[in-house]
């Protein structure tokens, strides 16, 4: 990624209980000054030019009054007392409300640790640190916004790596589309249901959960080759326009993720249209 680079994804906002974790390596080098990681797609409300405009929820790589990393919501910066070594992968886990309390986790060479209690500052006493004054009554929980990966503005510089999401909420719907509920679903090969629950039929698919998936009957169907591979049918109740597919691979392992694919669309007529072949998927157990 490079300043005013940005992926645009179709959520927006997530949470409370939500958590964000990926790898991240910071460019060495970097400019100075804030750095975006993830931002919302939100525009800021209130009275222009006024202390009660408020700007979009974002995470931060780096946040322009400490150097370190952070998160920005309603007018004030916070600051975890962690700051990202360059040219070096880490992972990082936003924590959205552990323990009632936002919280950040650091796994590097040296292990394991995990941040609480940031500092912050107000847009308009970016000098002043508030947490002495104000406690932290105001990092409770936290929204996790994920409407963009970087920034059109000042991006993150440097590379991010195996993004995925995690809640105990049902998984949230990207905004405008098609229910689930208006969906029926087959596929090439399907196992019965497993012993807990996770994996088994297509319909696993479409129910919400983030923690189960559809699993072909791999031990004994063995029809499936390239010249007859895998397939996934969605069938609607009523017509709509698509611009879009979103997916989640497996939570627990890689297999079985999506690399190669193509897509077929049966319109109501009958006729097929192909719109897309042999296309690659990203990689990672993130949204795509």
């Amino acid at each position: 990624m490079d300043n005013g680079t940005a992926v645009t994804t179709p959520l927006d906002i997530l949470g409370p209980d939500y958590t964000v974790s990926f790898w991240i390596n910071r460019r060495e080098n970097a400019k100075d000054g804030e750095q975006i990681l993830f931002e919302a797609n939100s525009t800021p409300y209130g009275k222009e030019g006024s202390e009660e405009m408020c700007h979009t929820y974002q995470f931060k790589a780096v946040q322009k009054e400490t150097g370190k990393v952070g998160f920005s919501r309603e007018n004030y910066d916070y600051s975890f007392d962690y700051k990202l070594p360059e040219g070096e992968w880490v992972e990082l886990s936003f924590c959205s409300g552990e323990n009632k309390n936002v919280s950040l986790r650091v796994k590097d060479a040296d292990g394991e640790t995990v941040y609480t209690d940031p500092k912050f500052y107000y847009k308009n006493h970016p000098e002043t640190e508030m947490s002495a004054k104000r406690g932290n009554s105001r990092v409770n929980t936290l929204l996790i916004p994920f409407g963009r990966i970087g920034s059109e503005t000042d991006s993150f510089q440097g590379k991010v790596d195996e993004i995925v999401i995690t809640g105990t909420n049902p998984m949230p719907a990207a905004p405008g589309a098609i229910p689930h509920s208006e969906m029926t679903v087959s596929a090439c090969s399907q196992s019965q249901t497993s012993a807990d629950g996770r994996e088994g039929p297509a319909e696993n698919a479409i129910d919400e959960r983030e923690d189960t998936y559809w699993h072909t009957d791999w031990s004994s169907d063995t029809s499936l080759s390239e010249e007859n591979p895998h397939y996934f049918e969605v069938t609607l109740a009523s017509p709509h326009i698509i611009d879009r597919l979103t997916y989640l691979p497996r939570q627990d392992s890689t297999n079985g993720m999506i690399y190669r694919y193509s897509i077929e669309v049966t319109r109501p007529d009958g006729t097929v249209q192909l719109v897309a072949d042999k296309a690659e998927w990203g990689q990672g157990n993130g949204f795509f």
